[in-house]
């Protein structure tokens, strides 16, 4: 952690050349990635690996824009690097957890403020290079089991993010500041800005990256429908985006704002109903989990859950099947569940699995005796 006292000059200027790349250097790149611990965070080796991540994030990103060959994405695959992304995702969520709150008042006072929002939106990153490489299923296939479970659990964990009134849907309110106010903000509260803006723009990059997984439910391995639609009540999780989506904001004077591209944008009066990135996503991962048999069969639909899936029947109209035509899939699965047809819990109960994959990725990292072990930052 002692060498973010040293990254101001990087973070302004120094090495950190954020331009494109080509293929060749692109694969060097990935080629040299390696998996990171949290005692990882801050050092020299983590804050380059860090830059040249973000490097590989916006040149994925140009490649897909651009319909371009996808050179990172394939070199990703056959360089084996998928499963890094998953650990040094699971690293920094980890260390923003248990290692941030021991640093907040030095990290806040001690350190440039480039440096700590680099670190601090590691997590996104990580998060947005995922949701375009995975959005190639054999990018997905890639992954070990335990690496899926990994990453279903941390879309979990965003999906309550998200619906808690102190977490995602806190952050999602709008707040309009004057200059007074923001000169007078003491630097832990601009760090804690800092915090809530990178935890919710990870928090959005798992609605991408969940739907990608419930695309392959059935070809991925069995462990992975199992941990989605069993262990995490992930339909469950998703229902109340849809009644309320945190994405999704008004400003005093009315006109709304939408998440979209990672930031918060105006809508106009006309396209307030146009769905965004967001909204799409979630309700293509809810027709997966639904519509698909393997899934509905696992899942214990008790009256509960039903009446609680069916209220998104009053969502149900011509100008949402317009943008999203699949839906009238969901919409005569749903119509189907009113009437009782294929709604017995017993099924979901024949269907577990007896044995079922235990990841411990996440609990390896977590295996630190004290969280306090690190040293302070010291004062320049």
């Amino acid at each position: 952690m002692d060498a973010l006292l040293g990254g101001g000059q990087l973070a302004n200027g120094g090495e950190g050349n954020q331009s494109l790349m080509h293929a060749p250097e692109a694969e060097r790149i990935i080629d040299q990635l390696a998996p990171m611990t949290v005692q990882d965070v801050g050092t020299a080796k983590w804050n380059a690996q860090g830059q040249n991540i973000q490097r590989l994030n916006l040149q994925a990103h140009y490649n897909a824009q651009q319909h371009a060959e996808e050179f990172v994405v394939e070199l990703l695959v056959s360089l084996d690097k998928m499963q890094v992304l998953v650990q040094n995702l699971l690293a920094i969520e980890a260390w923003k957890e248990k290692v941030l709150p021991h640093l907040h008042r030095q990290l806040a006072r001690n350190v440039d403020k480039v440096v700590s929002y680099m670190v601090l939106y590691h997590e996104v990153t990580l998060a947005n290079l995922l949701e375009v490489t995975l959005y190639h299923s054999h990018a997905a296939e890639a992954l070990p089991e335990e690496h899926l479970l990994e990453l279903a659990d941390w879309c979990y964990r965003k999906l309550r993010y998200l619906n808690d009134p102190q977490g995602g849907r806190r952050v999602a309110t709008y707040k309009e500041l004057s200059a007074a106010q923001l000169m007078a903000m003491s630097p832990e509260e601009e760090l804690d800005a800092k915090v809530d803006e990178t935890d919710f723009g990870a928090a959005m990059c798992c609605l991408s990256i969940l739907r990608y997984l419930t695309d392959g439910l059935t070809t991925l391995p069995m462990g992975l429908l199992s941990r989605v639609v069993a262990t995490n009540d992930t339909l469950m999780a998703l229902v109340p985006l849809l009644d309320q989506p945190p994405w999704v904001r008004r400003r005093p004077n009315g006109a709304f704002e939408k998440w979209m591209n990672n930031q918060w944008q105006a809508v106009e009066a006309v396209d307030r109903f146009r769905l965004s990135q967001a909204d799409a996503q979630v309700w293509l991962t809810v027709t997966n989990l639904v519509v698909e048999p393997k899934s509905r069969a696992k899942y214990g639909f008790d009256e509960w859950r039903r009446d609680r899936l069916l209220t998104l029947k009053r969502f149900m109209n011509e100008l949402l099947f317009d943008q999203i035509p699949v839906l009238k899939d969901l919409q005569r699965v749903l119509d189907e569940m009113a009437l009782g047809v294929g709604s017995d819990p017993s099924t979901a109960r024949n269907a577990a699995l007896i044995l079922e994959a235990v990841p411990a990725l996440r609990d390896s990292l977590l295996a630190v005796p004290d969280w306090r072990g690190p040293a302070p930052l010291p004062a320049r």
